[in-house]
């Protein structure tokens, strides 16, 4: 009986080590797949930037950034689009350092955290970062332009969803 109880404890530790294992190795999947950091000359990240938003010709973005504040510049509809977003992409260049970020965020995950959507925008001086939407929010307008940002230094910042 003792012999049973012992095997059974070890195979139950087993199991949370192996699922915890696979639950880190799924959380570094997901980051490493998220985020792409390199590096672009000017006329290149003008050509990102410039596909990218041709896309939504005509569309403004969600949110302008005045005195380093994310406003609502365009109102929601009255009505949910119904579509369902999938992904927050951010696409961001530094032309100081010619670093290129591009990064994916899955709903899913967005869906978990409460309150504004943060996101660490330093070169676009958004003072805390914060864009001052929530994922509700944003779910309203469906897929769409959220930020097009240039900064007085020539740093921009893109903000979409699907």
């Amino acid at each position: 009986m003792k012999r049973d109880t012992v095997r059974t404890i070890v195979l139950v530790i087993g199991v949370l080590i192996l699922l915890a294992i696979v639950g880190l190795g799924s959380a570094v999947w997901l980051f490493m797949r998220s985020f792409d950091i390199g590096k672009a000359d000017a006329a290149s990240a003008t050509q990102q930037f410039d596909r990218i938003r041709s896309r939504f010709a005509g569309i403004a973005p969600v949110l302008e950034i005045r005195d380093e504040d994310a406003i609502v510049a365009r109102r929601p509809p009255a009505h949910h689009t119904g579509r369902r977003l999938t992904t927050l992409h951010v696409v961001a260049w530094d032309p100081d350092d010619e670093d290129f970020a591009r990064v994916d965020l899955p709903f899913w995950l967005l869906r978990l955290k409460s309150g504004p959507i943060e996101i660490a925008a330093n070169h676009t001086r958004i003072r805390s970062g914060e864009l001052g939407i929530t994922v509700e929010e944003l779910e309203r307008y469906g897929p769409t332009l959220v930020l097009d940002h240039r900064g007085e230094d020539g740093e921009r910042i893109l903000v979409w969803t699907e």
